[in-house]
């Protein structure tokens, strides 16, 4: 959550009880927000993943001397 973000949750905090559904919708939002960011780099791990074994394939190929090409998706 964002500095500004805490700091009107702790607003609303010193604000008592009343606050409570407003400060629920505040971190359900960062719920929200959170889960968006883990879905991001989940994607962004699952390609850095599909490129470690790219490479670590066209390395065991070179140093065999036989190379095929013909498994790669897209180019890294």
């Amino acid at each position: 959550m964002p500095i500004a973000g805490m700091q009107a949750f702790a607003a609303l905090r010193a604000e008592g009880d009343s606050t409570y559904g407003a400060r629920r919708a505040m971190l359900i939002e960062h719920r929200d927000a959170v889960l968006a960011r883990i879905a991001e780099l989940q994607t962004s791990l699952e390609a850095i993943s599909d490129k470690i074994v790219f490479y670590e394939t066209a390395e065991r190929e070179a140093s065999t001397g036989h190379i095929d090409n013909s498994y790669v998706k897209d180019s890294p």
